[in-house]
């Protein structure tokens, strides 16, 4: 648990929490999206191979920095685990009463406040444990970021072991520990505030317009040296 002296010091948890869960989200996303192009338009990766490469590889890295974050389990971190019981010590928080008090500009007030707001503590439980290092994919994801992640193991780098062969974690692991973040934040967002955060961000889409331009480009300039080359040999075929 987190110890917090008033809402403003828990809503700023709740934002920089949701910043780590939304950052894993938005740059796994772009990672898979370059992938997909790069299988599109696998001459565009061909022409700058080590820029691509790079840059693909960096977003997966930084994705798994955030989410490496949102499920630490050193006591002393801001992660899904210390969060959902700091939540749990403070569920006048969510009450009714301060509901209305932090929506008074919401149009929807009045129905919104009919709702009970107050997590239920079974479902709070649950949610903990699957944020906890209990359970084997967070175990997995910690022993990572332990051995890997922000340290490398010297025992194991030095005979040869690869972590992901001891303890497994596949990109569907992966996947589901994002997946489970974001469905877990936004619940709690939904009771505490009646709002819910997207993992989608504008312009995520921008770079296919370069991979379109440069692979025209790159059809172009074939276009042009076959045309070329179709006239060199009618050239000399006539002579």
């Amino acid at each position: 648990m987190i110890s917090i002296s008033d809402e403003g010091e828990f809503l700023r948890l709740f934002k920089a929490l949701a910043s780590d869960i939304i950052n894993a989200h938005i740059h796994y996303k772009m990672y898979r999206d370059l992938l997909n192009a790069g299988n599109e338009f696998p001459d565009v990766i061909a022409e700058t191979n080590t820029f691509w490469s790079l840059t693909i590889d960096s977003h997966f890295t930084t994705s798994r920095h955030f989410l490496v974050r949102a499920y630490d389990q050193n006591k002393d971190a801001l992660s899904l685990f210390s969060f959902l019981k700091t939540i749990e010590k403070n569920l006048p928080l969510f009450d009714k009463t301060s509901f209305i008090a932090r929506n008074q500009e919401n149009p929807y007030l009045e129905d919104l406040a009919k709702e009970d707001r107050i997590p239920n503590l079974k479902e709070l439980s649950e949610d903990a444990l699957l944020c906890s290092d209990t359970d084997h994919l967070v175990k997995a994801l910690t022993i990572h970021r332990g051995n890997l992640i922000a340290h490398r193991n010297a025992k194991n780098t030095a005979k040869g072991k690869v972590l992901g062969e001891i303890y497994p974690l596949t990109f569907g692991d992966f996947e589901e520990l994002l997946k489970r973040a974001i469905l877990i934040l936004n619940k709690y967002s939904s009771l505490f505030d009646a709002s819910t955060y997207s993992s989608k961000i504008m312009g995520s889409d921008d770079f296919l317009y370069i991979f379109k331009c440069v692979s025209d480009r790159l059809k172009s300039l074939n276009k042009l040296y076959d045309d070329q080359l179709a006239t060199f040999n009618q050239l000399n075929s006539t002579e």
